[in-house]
């Protein structure tokens, strides 16, 4: 049996920044909106807030996830990598 070994620090680093750069792109966008109490001033397309949806709910918690199963060495953690 083959043992894929990935490599740990760049990987490591790249899934963290992957991660937290979705939180930063689109959360302060989100808690103006609510310290406001109106919707986003700019919305470019009726698109914006399923991609907020989508990148803060569940890419980013999936990056984490995966990062995760990775350090583990699951192997769940390699297929969703």
């Amino acid at each position: 049996m083959q043992k894929w070994i990935l490599p740990s620090n760049g990987l490591s680093i790249f899934l963290i920044l992957s991660g937290i750069s979705l939180f930063v792109a689109w959360l302060p966008d989100i808690i103006s909106s609510l310290i406001n109490g109106k919707s986003l001033s700019l919305i470019e397309v009726y698109t914006t807030e399923i991609t907020y949806v989508l990148d803060i709910g569940i890419i980013s918690p999936l990056i984490f996830i995966c990062l995760f199963y990775l350090k583990k060495n699951e192997g769940i953690g390699d297929i969703w990598y």
